[in-house]
């Protein structure tokens, strides 16, 4: 029987309580998708950047070699932002669980698919950081693949969103009930996912310029003008990336945002005071970034850009509340310290214990350098000191020890044989004669 949507509260369900302080919760919410969100950049940024010079004919040794650093670095930054989407997953539960529960259940299977999407993305890029029995092509292809399932993920986690934050369309739920809805029918839903995948080719190219200015600038005066240009190029290359992905931010987040419901844009026009501050905040620094990029100094794009990030986040949250502003009054929820308190513990304990696995771990590795260091003197390797031979005769251990004696007795007595030599001439070597020296 199809659910009327003339009453879309009727289709939210009631959660009696708040797992913490409202305030709490929606700081580390931001937080954390923020740092989750500058991964999902990077990752997905670099992915596309590297296959894009994968697929250039005949790379030069140098570019080989940062394409391999970049194959290795990739899969463990898929598993730090798998990790860092838990936090504020979890926040975002207790926060707004009867809405992304909701939202989830309508599109069930997409959304129960993404864990096995992006393991698959992990196992592809993986194979494309193998050397041995895989060709160039096989690894082209692995990572073509992994970025395809990467940007599917991003569209699954855009559509869940998206579609959380709008109860009114959840009555398709009488005539889609099997888990499959796309919220396509959004207006929101291709400029929001545009904007994600500008960001990401945006903070890859920034990713990449970096590193590639800092050794340029670490290299020394003999170093090949080979590497030099090759370093100059690829900060370039980085920075242009960043400027024109950013540059066609503008279109399309004017697109995003002309989307927005009328009381939204309201918002960030001046209809409150946080919204609009983070919205000409982020123009200025999009401005700002875009003419350091421009000018050729990466560091001066990134750390306006990162800011804007972040900014970005916070318009992102005052927009989702907004917009559940109808249906939801954090409020009236009870608060219930009992999950806040566990969760602090936990902390705690995972803390310390990471503390000390690191601490262990360091440990360990100075072992084998403090074990050499306490080893007794007449077990350690002779130290390679140079000696200087005397007489022009060759040094065995034995001669180079009766030296060293020599050596020492005629420091403590003040003589030493160039003394002697001054006084009574060249002494003949007491060996070569068959004598004993005195």
């Amino acid at each position: 029987m199809p659910i009327s949507s003339s009453d879309p509260t009727a289709l939210i369900p009631v959660l009696d309580g708040l797992p913490g302080p409202w305030g709490l919760l929606a700081f580390l919410l931001y937080c954390g998708f923020a740092l989750h969100l500058l991964l999902v950049n990077a990752v997905v940024g670099v992915t596309a950047i590297t296959l894009a010079d994968r697929l250039r004919a005949a790379p030069d040794s140098l570019r080989r070699a940062d394409m391999r650093a970049q194959s290795i670095l990739l899969p463990k930054g898929v598993a730090l932002l798998v990790n860092f989407a838990i936090p504020p997953f979890l926040f975002l539960q207790g926060l707004y669980g009867q809405f992304i529960y909701s939202s989830s259940i309508l599109c069930a299977v997409w959304w129960l698919s993404l864990m096995a999407v992006v393991m698959l993305a992990y196992y592809g890029l993986y194979i494309n950081m193998a050397q041995g029995g895989i060709s160039s092509g096989a690894r082209t292809a692995a990572l073509a693949f992994s970025l395809v399932l990467l940007l599917w993920a991003a569209f699954l986690l855009v559509n869940n969103n998206t579609l959380l934050q709008s109860p009114e369309r959840w009555a398709v739920y009488g005539q889609n009930a099997h888990g499959l809805f796309l919220n396509t029918g959004d207006p929101q839903l291709i400029p929001r996912y545009l904007h994600v995948l500008l960001s990401c080719l945006a903070v890859g190219g920034l990713c990449l310029a970096l590193p590639a200015h800092y050794r340029k600038a670490r290299l020394n005066d003999d170093a090949p003008a080979s590497e030099r240009e090759y370093l100059r190029e690829r900060t370039a290359s980085g920075l242009s990336c960043f400027f024109y992905a950013t540059l066609a931010q503008l279109p399309v987040g004017g697109w995003f945002f002309m989307s927005l419901p009328a009381e939204q844009r309201k918002l960030f026009m001046g209809g409150d005071a946080l919204a609009a501050s983070l919205f000409f905040i982020s123009l200025f620094l999009i401005g700002f970034a875009l003419l350091a990029a421009r000018r050729g100094r990466p560091l001066a794009a990134a750390l306006p850009a990162l800011a804007t990030v972040f900014l970005m986040a916070g318009m992102r949250s005052v927009s989702r509340s907004s917009l559940l502003a109808p249906y939801h009054q954090p409020d009236m929820r009870v608060v219930d310290f009992g999950p806040l308190l566990l969760f602090l513990g936990a902390l705690a304990v995972s803390s310390f214990i990471v503390v000390r696995l690191v601490a262990a771990y360091r440990s360990k590795a100075m072992l084998p350098m403090l074990e050499e260091s306490q080893t007794p003197a007449d077990e350690q390797e002779p130290c390679a000191v140079p000696t200087m031979p005397r007489r022009g005769r060759p040094e065995t251990p034995d001669q180079a020890r009766e030296d060293d004696a020599v050596l020492v007795n005629e420091i403590a007595t003040g003589r030493t044989d160039a003394d002697d030599q001054d006084e009574t001439g060249p002494e003949p070597d007491a060996r070569s004669a068959g004598g004993k020296r005195p």
